[in-house]
């Protein structure tokens, strides 16, 4: 987790954007590797969408139910940290 996460810090500064900030959602820092495996092991972004998987993601990264825009979160966190880090490599 912590490789991946100094990976992805690489990639965005290969890029020339910002060092990433760890989002905190329901009281935890959001976990970008678990984010970013249970997304590809769904099929990457796209699929994820468009089988409005968004939900079943937030669930296995076990996010507080009180957290009720936990699946719109989740997928601007993603748009904005992992999408292009995706592309790049899948």
């Amino acid at each position: 987790s912590d490789e991946f996460f100094k990976d992805l810090q690489k990639f965005h500064l290969s890029l020339g954007k910002e060092q990433i900030k760890i989002p905190c959602m329901a009281g935890k820092d959001l976990d970008f590797y678990k984010l970013f495996r249970e997304v590809v092991t769904r099929g990457g972004f796209s699929k994820v969408l468009e089988n409005k998987q968004w939900k079943d993601v937030v669930s296995i990264l076990d996010i507080h139910p009180s957290c009720t825009s936990a699946s719109f979160l989740l997928k601007s966190h993603y748009q904005k940290n992992l999408l292009s880090y995706e592309q790049q490599y899948l």
